[in-house]
């Protein structure tokens, strides 16, 4: 083997070598890190688009609740009994009562009858969960023509 085509052999040889060691390199320390980031980023933007579309369907749920609560006589104890008094007492002189009074009483707190369904920790928020609120009140007023009493106890 002549010299030139020995040392031509080694260069080339030489070469190939350093082309692999920059391919691996390259695999090793941009390829695959980039890969496992943008696995990371997709994973990131599949969570994001599902926490949109869970606070979109809490806004749904929000909504709904506010339809509900507007078919009841209020969001808070202070406008159920002021709705309450107010319904009562509008009945009373619808009636033709006179000298319409309303009392209302505490709320009682009405658990969900199917709380011991709700077993362990999961189901705590919703065993705890209150079903709904009685709020009694009672309903006295005169009878004009006879004078008489009339009272009337709404629960």
């Amino acid at each position: 083997m002549s010299p030139g085509l020995r040392v031509k052999l080694m260069a080339g040889g030489g070469g190939l070598l350093l082309l692999i060691l920059i391919v691996w390199a390259v695999q090793a320390w941009v390829m695959t890190p980039q890969h496992a980031l943008a696995v990371r980023i997709e994973s990131a933007r599949k969570t994001v688009e599902r926490r949109r579309a869970d606070l979109l369907d809490q806004d749904l749920l929000r909504e709904r609740l506010a339809v509900y609560v507007d078919r009841t006589l209020g969001g808070s104890q202070e406008e159920v009994d002021h709705a309450l008094r107010a319904a009562l007492s509008t009945l009373g002189e619808a009636a033709g009562l006179s000298e319409v009074a309303v009392d209302t009483s505490a709320v009682k707190e009405i658990a969900s009858p199917g709380r011991r369904d709700f077993k362990g920790a999961a189901g705590k928020p919703l065993r705890d969960e209150v079903d709904f609120i009685e709020a009694p009140a009672t309903l006295r007023a005169m009878d004009p023509p006879g004078g008489g009493a009339a009272s009337c106890r709404q629960g």
